[in-house]
């Protein structure tokens, strides 16, 4: 028998309850944990060029993807 999805019930909490779909519950909770936005990625980009700019261009590609 499924859980009755209920409006406004929290997706997470929802997941948690399908103790019937261990495979497919443990994606969906996976996926869920992926971010909704580039901000993260975004600062870490501009973050780099602190390190891969004209001040450090004596940097190999070693140290730099290090």
């Amino acid at each position: 028998m499924e859980p009755k999805r209920v409006k406004g019930q929290d997706v997470l909490e929802y997941w948690r309850s399908r103790t019937d779909l261990p495979g497919l519950q443990r994606i969906a909770r996976g996926i869920m944990a992926i971010p909704g936005s580039s901000v993260e990625s975004e600062r870490i980009f501009s973050a780099s060029k602190e390190v891969i700019g004209d001040k450090r261009s004596g940097l190999g590609p070693v140290m730099i993807r290090d």
